[in-house]
């Protein structure tokens, strides 16, 4: 067996914790460093203490450098929705390897080493619940698209719209009252969000517009696609009728989650990092302490 390695998730708790490792497994012992842009670099760099690992989550928001005289090894790690520039905003030094989830951002730029799918929170997973009794939802912040493909439902099936901010126990309990979860892209380009994987690691049924990557979700298997706002409406009138039609697609739905439980995700994820530094050295030269 692999040897322990204490683990040092780095961000803003209320912005990671749904990439968040939590509790031990077999090889790593996680534990959060709160930091949030204007924070002190020095306590940070204090709070890591002797950590073998840092995970960066949203590292664009470290002050530059920041990391630079860690001696642990790094991963920087761009959340779904990271601008563009985000990879240059990661200073040199700051990091071993970055990754993107995203994989545009790791097609783009050769300083990123690869394209993870979103690592799911373990205290998100829970089972497939009846449905009978439970609502439908949509987590996310409000745009006039999103208002306009949800009114109907809003209207017909009293969908609750959660705008962002519930995180931890609060999120926890939102998601116990719900049985369908949709999702909703920011605009009309096909994406893929970090609530998809969140959702059917809950017991959800998922509705969503197309997906893109699809990181091995089938449509009408593990999830359900719509096109429009009378689709959604029309499948919602379907599901209020009969709350346990599609109840396979959600079991699916659900054991396919594992493959984005955090745990999981992040265990694997370094042991290719230590076989990658073996064969190709670090992008940072870490200073002497």
């Amino acid at each position: 067996m692999s040897a322990r390695r204490d683990v040092a998730f780095v961000g803003r708790r209320a912005v990671c914790w749904p990439a968040l490792m939590e509790s031990p497994s077999d090889t790593i012992d996680p534990r959060h460093v709160e930091f949030a842009p204007g924070d002190d670099t020095a306590r940070l760099v204090a709070a890591i203490g002797d950590a073998d690992v840092v995970i960066a989550l949203d590292p664009a928001q470290l002050p530059p450098g920041a990391l630079v005289g860690v001696p642990a090894r790094v991963v920087a790690i761009l959340p779904t929705g990271s601008p563009a520039d985000a990879v240059d905003r990661i200073a040199d030094g700051d990091a071993d390897r970055i990754v993107a989830l995203d994989p545009g951002l790791a097609t783009a730029n050769d300083r990123v080493w690869r394209s993870l799918a979103p690592p799911v929170n373990d205290a998100l997973f829970a089972d497939v619940a009846p449905a009978a009794g439970k609502r439908f939802a949509f987590f996310g912040h409000t745009t006039d698209r999103r208002e306009k493909y949800l009114i109907d439902a809003k209207h017909s099936f009293d969908l609750l719209h959660v705008d962002g901010g519930a995180v931890g126990d609060r999120l926890l309990e939102l998601y116990a009252t719900v049985s369908v979860a949709v999702n909703l892209h920011v605009d009309d380009q096909p994406a893929f969000e970090h609530r998809v994987p969140m959702h059917l690691a809950a017991g959800h049924l998922l509705i969503s517009e197309k997906l893109a990557p699809t990181r091995g979700l089938e449509t009408g298997l593990d999830f359900l696609e719509v096109g429009s706002r009378a689709e959604l409406a029309k499948l919602l009138g379907a599901i209020n009728e009969v709350p346990e039609l599609h109840h396979r697609v959600r079991l699916r739905g659900r054991r396919k989650a594992e493959q984005f439980r955090a745990s999981t995700v992040y265990e694997r994820l370094l042991g290719d990092l230590d076989r990658d530094l073996i064969a190709f050295g670090s992008l940072r030269a870490v200073a002497a302490p």
